[in-house]
């Protein structure tokens, strides 16, 4: 009885060491400074962005899980989809920003996972796959949804399509979000940078953001 105890109490205690390693090699993968301006940085909220690349943070668990669950999907299926044919996370670039496009099989597709049931496309989703569509100027994109708590329909699909002067309008706005994020970060002033306070598309992100204290402490 007393030996299974203490082999349990090993054990438990392996498995924190585990959980810490795993949180300090994230938290080294996190302090890689990343060169050039990213889609993912003017996506959702430049001003987090901003924050992030200037005052880092420290990780927790929740970063770590939300990293495994996202990495490993994209990883398994994008390996598939090369061995159909297709391009795993193509880098393009546009006037100095740079995009990773999950896959790209003659027009850009990007996956996402999602526990949710409803399958209705998220504005922000649609919103970094039509700045793909415009950095590789097509007129069609695909956004594949992995509904990881639907077994029976796993997988769903949906169309995006742009004219040429909606892709004219995406690049513009690009350059535009671009030039505040780059603003920010030259000035190391992230209050330079567009909020998401009011959007009601992108407002839950305040919620889960570490620096909603300091960038509530300031009216807009």
């Amino acid at each position: 009885m007393d030996q299974c105890y203490w082999k349990a109490k090993v054990a438990h205690r392996r498995g924190f060491a585990i959980q810490r390693k795993l949180l300090k090699l994230l938290e080294a993968e996190y302090a890689q400074k990343r060169e050039g301006t990213h889609v993912s940085d003017l996506v959702l909220c430049i001003r987090e962005q901003v924050f992030r690349n200037i005052e880092p943070m420290p990780i927790d668990e929740k970063d770590l899980v939300a990293y495994a669950l996202g990495e490993g999907a994209h990883v398994a299926l994008e390996k598939l989809a090369e061995k159909g044919g297709g391009i795993a996370e193509k880098e393009i670039k546009l006037n100095g920003v740079i995009g990773t496009i999950d896959v790209f099989d003659n027009v850009p597709i990007e996956i996402k996972t999602t526990r949710a049931e409803d399958d209705t496309p998220r504005p922000y989703h649609i919103k970094q796959l039509t700045y793909y569509m415009a950095m590789t100027n097509s007129n069609v994109g695909i956004l594949l949804y992995l509904m990881v708590n639907d077994y029976e329909r796993p997988f769903r699909f949906r169309t995006i399509t742009l004219s040429d002067t909606e892709l004219s309008e995406a690049r513009k706005e690009i350059e535009t979000r671009s030039k505040f994020f780059n603003a920010g970060l030259a000035a190391k002033d992230p209050f330079i940078a567009p909020h998401v306070k009011k959007n009601p598309d992108l407002m839950w992100k305040c919620q889960y953001c570490k620096y909603r204290e300091k960038c509530w402490s300031r009216e807009d």
